[in-house]
């Protein structure tokens, strides 16, 4: 993983992908998309979390129309962020 970010309990990674889908994004969307990993990493705000079909570990979390994928490691209370995109396309490899 590329970069890092410890603001809450759980610390946020971020894969060399999300970095760049993250710097693709407008800067509205992008503090949404910050604001909303740093609630997730505290735990403290349940969001539109899901589980996808067909994978081990990866979730998504929906915000407005984009969705985050990532992979969470509840042993190194870690959340691995692998991509940030419109909803269209966060589910291709």
């Amino acid at each position: 993983m590329s970069e890092t970010s410890a603001g809450g309990l759980w610390q946020i990674e971020f894969s060399a992908k999300a970095t760049r889908d993250m710097r693709t994004l407008d800067a509205v969307t992008h503090q949404r998309i910050v604001d909303t990993l740093e609630r997730l990493s505290d735990q403290s705000w349940r969001s539109d979390v899901r589980k996808l079909q067909g994978s081990e570990g990866e979730w998504r979390l929906r915000v407005g129309d984009y969705r985050i994928v990532y992979e969470r490691d509840a042993r190194q209370r870690t959340i691995s962020v692998l991509g940030v995109a419109p909803r269209g396309r966060a589910y291709r490899n």
